[in-house]
């Protein structure tokens, strides 16, 4: 049977350098997360990407009040 291997520190990424698609008035998507630790055979994320990286809370919630200024509603 396979296993899977688990980031026993966290890592966190301290600039955002993704730029959020905004596609809609009212709904705002807010990541929290980039890349990815799991390798499907199918996916590139991991190879693109990189290693899986948090984003800061204060960064993720600075962001929210942003969208909640401009007027998104989720």
């Amino acid at each position: 049977m396979g296993s899977q291997v688990c980031a026993t520190e966290e890592i966190q990424i301290t600039e955002d350098i993704a730029v959020p698609r905004r596609d809609s008035d009212i709904t705002a998507w807010v990541n929290v997360i980039h890349g990815c630790n799991e390798h499907c055979t199918y996916c590139v994320v991991p190879h693109t990407r990189g290693q899986e990286q948090s984003r800061t809370a204060e960064a993720i919630r600075n962001e929210m009040v942003v969208l909640g200024e401009a007027g998104y509603k989720e």
